[in-house]
């Protein structure tokens, strides 16, 4: 047996972020669902199953590559996810608009404070460093 290591160059990066950002139709898509929610946490790990007090998620509205980073964006109008935001995160294999609904896929600390006074449109960053 022979073991080697090995990198992921662009053109796999490319393919990695276009899966990860693909939501319509496909049952096991990574970002099917963002979410937010507002139960204070100090962390996330890896072990995470859950956003903490999750009470608003919506399917992504756009997603886009650009170098190395994936912007998945999420738009929620006045009347939607008001109130003190916590954390967030990607929701997909089998996730749908019902809360806790599929697998956890990335979890956030994030702070920001929507009220009904803005529409707002959250943009969901991730990297490959």
């Amino acid at each position: 047996m022979a073991e080697k290591a090995n990198i992921l160059v662009s053109g796999g990066i490319t393919q990695v972020l276009n899966y990860v950002g693909a939501s319509g139709g496909n049952s096991t898509g990574f970002a099917q669902q963002f979410a937010v929610g507002n139960i204070g946490i100090l962390q996330v790990t890896s072990a995470d199953t859950s956003v903490a007090g999750e009470y608003f998620r919506a399917a992504p509205s756009t997603a886009s590559v650009s170098g190395t980073q994936q912007d998945i964006s999420v738009f929620a109008g006045t009347t939607q996810a008001n109130g003190l935001i916590t954390n967030a995160g990607l929701w997909g294999n089998g996730a749908s608009g019902t809360l806790g609904s599929g697998t956890l896929m990335t979890h956030s600390l994030f702070q920001y404070n929507k009220t009904n006074a803005v529409a707002v449109s959250f943009d969901y960053l991730l990297s490959y460093v």
